[in-house]
């Protein structure tokens, strides 16, 4: 177990290490372009970029409040209570395997009365949720908007399409399907109850306008770094920013998807044509979610620690 720890830890150095090494490279080729560049930053369309951040933070810590009442109905907690077990159990996805704000939760959901297995069945739902509606969205994008292999990109959507459908109507065999390998990787049962497809409906309406709003974050994070952007842009950023956040969570050896995330994001903003761009807004759009999760996480242990909410 130590060593498969070690080895995991050693493959996540090494792609780290080797997008870094092509980021520095990129940058040292197109330096002079960089350096001459004028930034002008509107403080107005950055802060907007970090108020929809955070906002869509809290919408999806309230799905997840949700998702707890409608499974286990004796039980509820308020959504200060959620507040502060979501948002600092959230800056553990900065180590590698992704799976420790999921035991953080379940240590302090315990004191609430909630078992292990719930918790572990409503973070699988909500995962899957996301992960359906974002790639959803930023394969339309591309399929409606790109100007660059669109017949792949609507191939690939109409794939997926078929995917998506079968994921809201048959949920509860995908689910269960899904339970059986988390089962194996956790070497725990999982004791579940089905979801109403109502309320499964809900959640990927829930889902496609958070993703939707979250890939208007990069394009006022352009607007706010000076980069001349127009409405016609705003699709094309959108999608890099949603599908390469995607990517990154799905690769569990990367804590926190570090540089595969901005690594998709550089190779998909050049169907815009501006290196400048490409290089330097997947870095922001780090940063503005690096803050973010800071500015939470502290409200989070603000609440436990002061508060004293679970003592």
């Amino acid at each position: 177990m130590q060593n498969r720890i070690k080895i995991k830890y050693f493959i996540g150095f090494l792609v780290i290490a080797g997008v870094g090494y092509f980021f520095v490279r990129e940058f040292y080729k197109n330096y002079d372009s960089i350096f001459q560049y004028e930034f002008n930053i509107k403080w107005f369309y950055l802060l907007t970029a970090l108020f929809l951040t955070i906002l869509l933070s809290l919408v999806g810590t309230y799905s997840w409040k949700l998702l707890l009442a409608i499974i286990k109905k004796d039980k509820n907690i308020s959504f200060k209570e959620s507040i502060a077990i979501v948002n600092t159990t959230q800056l553990t996805k900065y180590l590698p395997g992704k799976v420790w704000s999921y035991a953080f939760q379940m240590i302090l959901l315990s004191k609430k009365g909630f078992s292990k297995t719930i918790v572990l069945y409503a973070n699988l739902f909500l995962m899957l949720s996301s992960l359906f509606a974002s790639t959803f969205l930023g394969l339309l994008y591309f399929s409606c908007f790109s100007h660059s292999n669109k017949k792949v990109w609507i191939l690939l959507f109409l794939a997926f399409l078929i995917g998506y459908s079968g994921f809201v109507i048959f949920n509860q065999y995908c689910l269960k399907i899904v339970i059986k390998i988390a089962q194996i990787l956790f070497k725990k049962t999982i004791n579940y109850s089905y979801i109403n497809v109502g309320w499964i409906i809900l959640f990927q309406f829930m889902f496609l306008l958070v993703n939707a709003i979250f890939g208007l974050t990069g394009y006022f994070l352009a607007l706010g770094l000076s980069f001349s952007v127009g409405l016609n842009d705003i699709f094309v950023i959108s999608a890099s920013l949603i599908i390469s956040d995607m990517i990154g969570f799905i690769i569990l050896i990367v804590p926190g998807g570090l540089g595969v995330r901005e690594g998709v994001m550089f190779a998909l903003l050049q169907a815009l044509g501006n290196k400048n761009l490409s290089l330097i807004l997947p870095i922001g759009t780090r940063i503005i979610g690096m803050i973010s999760d800071v500015i939470l996480g502290g409200i989070g242990f603000y609440i436990i620690k002061i508060r004293k909410l679970f003592d």
